[in-house]
């Protein structure tokens, strides 16, 4: 698969700081109501929804094709500046990892353009599980949505 034409995330996109939610999800039904809620409790200029393209934890989970995931992110973003897609991680071949694409992510922002890694609460506990978990926090901020029925503890965050 070739990168969508639409994708909004450039070198020349207007940002001081952007959020990237990792979109595991197949369905963008309320994504881009929590993303525009993301954006005002953090007080960011830009969030952009990421379909999962193949992670590791979550292999062959995906109930929606990749092309399906990114029109749903199209439509959720179409009418929203503050809101943007990338196909970064469903047009990779292979496994995806959170490292890689916050490193490509950067790669296509303006230098010193702030990111922060948007994910759940139950994907957070699994962080220490990452490939190349080491180099994440020098690659984003971490904002942790709550999910039902996961409690963090202290020594998690």
């Amino acid at each position: 698969m070739t990168e969508p034409e639409k994708d909004k995330v450039t070198s020349s996109t207007p940002a001081d700081e952007v959020a990237a939610a990792a979109a595991a999800a197949t369905a963008a039904a309320d994504g881009d109501q929590a993303a525009e809620a993301a954006a005002d409790a953090l007080g960011l200029d830009r969030v952009v929804l990421m379909p999962a393209g193949d992670p590791a934890f979550k292999h062959g989970e995906t109930a929606a094709s990749a092309e399906d995931r990114l029109s749903m992110v199209d439509l959720a973003t179409a009418d929203n500046p503050r809101l943007a897609y990338s196909g970064l991680e469903v047009v990779r071949e292979g496994r995806t990892y959170t490292a890689d694409t916050l490193s490509e992510l950067r790669r296509r922002l303006p230098a010193g353009c702030e990111v922060t890694f948007i994910v759940g609460a139950d994907s957070f506990a699994t962080l220490d599980r990452w490939h190349e978990s080491d180099r994440l926090g020098a690659l984003a901020s971490f904002a942790v949505a709550a999910r039902p029925g996961t409690v963090l503890d202290d020594a998690v965050l």
